[in-house]
């Protein structure tokens, strides 16, 4: 089969990795926002929303230059740290709820 000219694919590649990152995201905001702190919540989405899009564009006209120099671990690292800090605060602040209950 034909190859799909570089520009398609990196749009599509960009794309893939918004959809692939989504459910994660939506999961740790809801659940961060409900129970730890809304306003930390929304203020973590919003950095995560413009990190992504930025993202997205350098990839998009990253166009003949090597994975490893496309510098995209500036933008994806940060959102995984964000994504990861909300889970795991949620589930703190979940046994939190859950231990003190019991007592």
């Amino acid at each position: 089969p034909a190859r799909i000219p570089e520009e398609a694919f990196l749009a599509e590649r960009a794309q893939m990795n918004q959809v692939e990152q989504i459910p994660s995201f939506v999961v740790a905001t809801f659940s961060f926002s409900i129970l730890v702190n809304g306003h930390v919540g929304a203020l973590f989405a919003l950095v995560w929303a413009v990190m992504r899009r930025v993202y997205a564009a350098r990839y998009r006209n990253s166009i003949g230059i090597p994975l490893m120099d496309k510098g995209l671990s500036a933008y994806t690292v940060p959102c995984y740290m964000i994504i990861n800090t909300m889970l795991m605060s949620s589930v703190i602040q979940a046994l939190r709820y859950i231990l003190s209950t019991r007592v």
